[in-house]
C-alpha cells in the first residue's frame, strides 16, 4: 500500500467509478451530487491549493474494473 497526496491526475475512470459507488459515496461529503472526470480534478485541485486542507489517497494494485 502506499500514502500519498493526490493530483488532477488521479481523477481517473476508476476515480469515478468508486465515487458512484452508494455503498461508499453516502459516506462522503459528496456523496449525494453526481461526479464527473472534470469535478474531481477540480476538487482535487481546490483541495491541493488550500492551505487548511491535506487530501490523501491509499493506493495498493490497480483494477481494471469497478467490482468490489
Amino acid at each position: 500500500l502506499q500514502l500519498r497526496t493526490l493530483s488532477k491526475d488521479d481523477a481517473t475512470e476508476h476515480y469515478l467509478c468508486w465515487m458512484e459507488d452508494s455503498a461508499i459515496s453516502r459516506y462522503l461529503e459528496s456523496g449525494q451530487e453526481k461526479q464527473t472526470l472534470a469535478s474531481i480534478a477540480a476538487y482535487i485541485e481546490d483541495k491541493n491549493r488550500s492551505a487548511d486542507d491535506l487530501l490523501l489517497g491509499i493506493f495498493g494494485s490497480p483494477r481494471s474494473t469497478c467490482e468490489w
